[in-house]
């Protein structure tokens, strides 16, 4: 019978690696509550359909990890708020709709300093359609796309315990 030679050393090289990167992603925790404003508008216009974007709301929670290059993830509430129109019929109305947003970014510090560091994120964004609010419009969950992925790019201000965070989403 012929033993295989190797394995456990291929398992505790894994293991290793794993705790190489693991490590130094852990050895730096940054939890940042987020509040902030949004707005949404269509890139695609509709004939005969008048759109404008109005001011929402989002709250929620990101996890950064790392240091100079970092992971954050993050999980929100956000409203988005519209105003349609049907062109020439008189019929139209505000309407918002509620999504949970799950965004994943990746990062890097471009000017780290003590007392401020200022970052540049990218990554995915999912967000899953929660509720539509009462409309004079008719519009319901099942008239709007749910799941929606997205792309973000973003810029990030860290002053002392306060972090700040303007981005723009694609999708």
């Amino acid at each position: 019978m012929v033993k295989k030679r190797g394995g456990k050393l291929k398992k505790l090289v894994l293991v290793f690696l794993l705790c190489l990167i693991v490590i130094p992603v852990s050895a730096q925790l940054t939890v940042t509550p987020q509040v902030g404003i949004n707005s949404a508008f269509l890139t695609n216009e509709v004939t005969g359909v008048a759109y404008d974007a109005e001011v929402g709301y989002q709250i929620g929670i990101n996890l950064r990890f790392g240091d100079f290059f970092h992971i954050q993830p993050g999980i929100y509430y956000e409203t988005l708020k519209k105003s349609l129109a049907l062109e020439g019929t008189g019929i139209g109305g505000d309407f918002s709709n509620g999504y949970i947003n799950i965004p994943v970014l990746v990062g890097i510090k471009l000017i780290p300093l003590r007392v401020f560091d200022l970052r540049l994120n990218t990554g995915l964004s999912f967000s899953i359609l929660t509720s539509v609010g009462d409309n004079d419009i008719g519009i319901t969950k099942d008239d709007l796309n749910s799941p929606l992925w997205g792309w973000i790019i973003g810029v990030g201000l860290d002053f002392v315990f306060i972090s700040t965070d303007i981005s723009y989403e694609f999708g």
